[in-house]
């Protein structure tokens, strides 16, 4: 098996044959932390914000449901939640592509 190098590109055909391939380049260093964190962090905000919908359209936190057997655990969710969204906030404008044109 050949090993990667940077710039090298791997591409994965997900479902059928037939659709376009996903090609992922494989970078080392700081881009590739960036991008990791990046991604940590808008799904984590995501969460949160689907929490939110859910406690206010349902009364369901699933936050609670998923660990609330776990108090610290259940307060770590939110801390990292929060700290994502407001790492979003602070970093939105460099990596939102509609913003850098403004």
């Amino acid at each position: 098996m050949k090993s990667l190098r940077t710039g090298d590109a791997l591409k994965f055909h997900f479902i059928k044959e037939h659709t376009q391939p996903i090609t992922i380049r494989i970078y080392h260093g700081e881009r590739t932390y960036m991008k990791g964190l990046h991604m940590v962090t808008f799904l984590l905000v995501i969460v949160g914000a689907l929490n939110w919908g859910l406690v206010g359209l349902l009364n369901l936190n699933l936050v609670t449901v998923l660990v609330g057997s776990i108090p610290t655990a259940e307060k770590l969710v939110y801390i990292l939640v929060g700290l994502s969204a407001v790492y979003l906030l602070v970093t939105h404008k460099s990596d939102c592509k509609t913003c850098i044109k403004m």
